[in-house]
């Protein structure tokens, strides 16, 4: 899970700015269910 957390925020760099907003906040809810695990 570690290592999700250091590549997620280099997908994000490649994508343009209005799906960054979209996509960021469907995948804190991934991250937040993945921590729950």
């Amino acid at each position: 899970m570690f290592e999700g957390q250091m590549v997620f925020p280099q997908l994000l760099a490649f994508l343009p700015p209005g799906a960054t907003a979209g996509l960021s906040s469907s995948v804190l809810q991934v991250i937040r269910f993945a921590l729950a695990d």
